[in-house]
């Protein structure tokens, strides 16, 4: 059986016996104890002291009054201490490791442009290249897109100015603007469709032909509704969640459709935009 340390125990019969002794005499000095009284007294006092101390020393586990309140004192400064430095320790886990709300991305990008209806048969389908970025806060993404590519015409056909000849070379715009929402997500892999408005721009790149249009207005310049699905593919991610973003970086896999709004009154034009657009991106919580 482990017992309370008998030196612990005299430590504390010294300490009490010197206040006394030192206490006493000052007492006795100044007239308020009888001689007899302080003998008395002070024996009585020893005597307590070394049976209580002898006494907790047979008990086992148990110390005497005084040191048990000092080692109670003692663990309720470690608690304290500990239970603030736990909450100290979670708060930093929690902002250093979780993934926040808000997140910035930029995507570099390139999409194959293809037109329905008049500007199907007119235009050649092309590539183009562009810039994206994006502003999320949890599932939700607004993207601001910008291409531009070039192409040329299939066949001559009518034009407001005259006759457009054909493999005359043009130049393409589109811009976008659009919200999308993740309907799907794992550590790896997210789905989301968008919806938005954008612009479509076509102008001519020969100087025979920019002599005779109308430079406001183009081949054609056009307000489009856009909508399509998104899929990323996950390069590395930290800390991604239901409901929060993290730092990622992936690569983006979008197709999207263009409808004119209206249809362009020039009536040779009147037709539709669609395009799959592969890029990267990376994405940096704030």
């Amino acid at each position: 059986m482990n017992q309370p340390s008998l030196l612990s125990s005299t430590g504390t019969s010294k300490i009490i016996s010197r206040a006394i002794t030192a206490k006493v005499p000052q007492l006795l000095w100044e007239g308020r104890i009888p001689k007899f009284t302080m003998v008395s007294g002070y024996k009585a006092i020893l005597v307590l002291i070394a049976f209580s101390n002898s006494l907790y020393s047979q008990i086992d586990g148990f110390k005497s009054p005084i040191l048990a309140f000092e080692d109670l004192k003692l663990v309720r400064i470690s608690k304290n201490t500990t239970l603030v430095g736990a909450e100290q320790h979670n708060k930093e886990v929690r902002n250093k490791h979780l993934p926040k709300n808000w997140a910035l991305g930029l995507e570099i990008f390139t999409d194959y442009n293809s037109h329905t209806g008049d500007l199907g048969e007119n235009y050649m389908d092309y590539v183009a290249v562009g810039i994206a970025i994006h502003i999320r806060y949890k599932k939700i993404t607004v993207s601001l897109r910008n291409a531009f590519g070039f192409n040329k015409t299939k066949k001559d056909f009518e034009y407001y100015f005259g006759v457009l000849g054909k493999d005359s070379r043009t130049v393409g715009f589109l811009s976008e603007a659009s919200l999308g929402y993740v309907i799907y997500q794992t550590p790896k892999l997210s789905v989301s469709p968008f919806a938005g408005i954008g612009l479509i721009k076509l102008n001519p790149i020969s100087r025979h032909t920019i002599q005779k249009i109308d430079p406001k207005e183009g081949l054609l310049k056009s307000a489009t509704f856009n909508f399509g699905l998104a899929l990323d593919i996950k390069f590395s991610t930290k800390n991604s969640s239901d409901h929060a973003v993290a730092d990622a970086s992936f690569l983006r896999i979008r197709y999207g459709y263009g409808l004119q709004r209206p249809e362009n009154d020039l009536g040779v034009l009147s037709g539709n935009i669609q395009y799959i657009t592969i890029g990267h991106c990376s994405v940096f919580s704030c």
